[in-house]
């Protein structure tokens, strides 16, 4: 009986772990794909090598099917340390029935086939030209590489691509190798610093080639549909300067080179990490897409190298490069064109209907490419910049990168950096901004005494609850005598006491625009 009982409670102890889920950190990607030019269908293999941190069935996020003729991957190999393994599909998940033992190592290879669903874009170019383009952003890696496919998750990746020959391959990383092979070219890159899933790609197209320069070392090169390439590789050529100045600014490059690439993805731009891509009808040949090569080149510190944690903090990688891009507009085209940008902006921000605040906790990703993660969050950034100047500003970025450099972020980690260089009192003024949705909006009324006898009263009724600040320039003669002043906002009505007998010509409020709000005066 004794021993019956033991070995019930072993079943027992199995079955229970058999629905526990592992929890495993991805340390490398191995990914091989063959595309071809008769149809839409990929053969894939990949080799995951991951960490086991919790004990547990394997859940890997993969758009498999249990049918050939529906769109979606067919699993044909899963093997667990080379040993074939049962699963199980579930829900854009399969579900591997092995329970891997916590602080292990493991390699997962998964041999499949199909035509993706989603994520990678095979279509025709605007020349009829077909081409094909990895879109994962936000978690769309998984309807065609089997992955983690989630953005806190980072790892190494090596990308083999098989293509008909006259095809150029492009992806993240160092090209290794190319070879050829019955008139298919293989193409293999390489990186050598984790990535998030939601930037892992690769590029195939008819392309032409040419390398725009080398900055610190890293190669420039732009990828452009042959008969784009004139106008092409005129106006990717400004990533050079573009690339010297966030080296400059923000610090060390993360990656061995940076390609600039024309593409057919629902994107006008898509940051994947050292190969951006852009929609192909940006080609212009005049300029006119620069600011999209600063923000998308942005993206390489911020969003790529930086991550953040969970899409609820996309502002650290949107609003980032919004406002980098603006500031490199600024070094190159001065503050009046910056100051445009910056207004224009903040109209975007009040003109904008947004179902919540910048950190947005939301399940669809989708709707969080707002006004708010991208022109709000900017502003956040503008006023710490306004608030504690130039020097002290760039030092505090240079800093936050180093620390957090192929790390992930959330906004309590840059809150915490905040309060570590400028104090508890930035810490609560910026955070007013990022967790309340509305936006603040005053309403100031000037009550004057005519007869100079009493004294005249400023009204601000506030429709929110912020506090700050707030620059006012007052213009009034005592004699011949005008002032400035500042009211320090914090509550949602205030009266200010403005002395009597003094005769008042014109108030402006907010006179440098340095704080995001709106007033209406009466």
């Amino acid at each position: 009986m004794k021993y019956l009982f033991v070995l019930t409670l072993n079943i027992l102890w199995l079955f229970c772990n058999a629905q526990q889920i592992a929890i495993i950190d991805v340390l490398h990607y191995n990914f091989y794909i063959a595309i071809n030019n008769n149809n839409d269908t990929i053969i894939g293999q990949t080799k995951i090598i991951c960490s086991v941190n919790k004990a547990g069935n394997i859940v890997l996020n993969f758009n498999a099917v249990k049918e050939a003729n529906k769109k979606g991957m067919l699993i044909n190999t899963l093997t667990v340390n080379n040993i074939n393994t049962n699963f199980s599909i579930e829900a854009e998940k399969i579900i591997i029935n092995t329970i891997a033992k916590a602080n292990t190592t493991l390699t997962i290879y998964i041999a499949y086939s199909g035509i993706p669903a989603n994520g990678l874009i095979i279509s025709k170019n605007k020349f009829g030209d077909r081409t094909f383009f990895g879109d994962n952003w936000p978690n769309r890696a998984h309807y065609w590489l089997p992955c983690i496919d989630d953005i806190g998750d980072k790892a190494t990746v090596d990308f083999t691509v098989n293509a008909p020959i006259d095809y150029t391959v492009v992806s993240n990383g160092s090209l290794t190798s190319t070879d050829t092979l019955n008139n298919q070219v293989i193409t293999k890159y390489t990186t050598k610093v984790p990535l998030a899933t939601k930037v892992i790609v690769f590029g195939a197209a008819k392309f032409a080639m040419q390398k725009a320069g080398e900055v610190n070392g890293i190669p420039v090169i732009s990828y452009i549909y042959q008969k784009d390439s004139t106008a092409g590789f005129k106006d990717y050529s400004k990533a050079v300067p573009i690339l010297q100045w966030f080296i400059n600014n923000v610090g060390t490059y993360n990656y061995t080179k940076l390609a600039n690439v024309q593409s057919t993805t629902m994107f006008g731009g898509m940051e994947n990490a050292s190969a951006i891509f852009y929609n192909e009808a940006e080609i212009s040949g005049t300029y006119s897409n620069e600011d999209l090569l600063a923000h998308e080149i942005a993206h390489q510190w911020f969003g790529n190298t930086v991550t953040e944690k969970s899409f609820e903090h996309l502002w650290l990688s949107e609003g980032f490069a919004t406002y980098f891009a603006s500031l490199y507009i600024k070094h190159t085209y001065g503050n009046t064109v910056f100051m445009q940008r910056m207004l224009k902006e903040k109209q975007q921000v009040y003109n904008a209907n947004v179902n919540g605040p910048i950190v947005n906790n939301t399940s669809n990703y989708m709707s969080l490419l707002n006004a708010y993660s991208y022109q709000k969050g900017a502003w956040v950034l503008f006023m710490l910049h306004n608030q504690v100047g130039d020097t002290a500003f760039f030092n505090f970025i240079k800093a936050y990168y180093k620390k957090y450099r192929n790390a992930n972020v959330n906004t309590d980690d840059f809150l915490n950096e905040i309060k570590t260089s400028f104090g508890e009192k930035m810490v609560l003024f910026l955070k007013q901004y990022l967790y309340q949705k509305e936006n603040p909006l005053l309403h100031i009324t000037l009550n004057i005494n005519t007869k100079f006898k009493t004294n005249n009263i400023l009204n601000v009724l506030q429709k929110t609850n912020y506090t700050f600040t707030l620059p006012i320039k007052i213009t009034f003669e005592i004699g011949n005598e005008k002032k400035s002043t500042v009211l320090n906002l914090n509550k949602k009505s205030q009266n200010f006491i403005l002395p009597a007998g003094i005769n008042i010509k014109s108030i402006k409020v907010n006179t440098d625009n340095q704080l995001l709000l709106n007033y209406q005066l009466n």
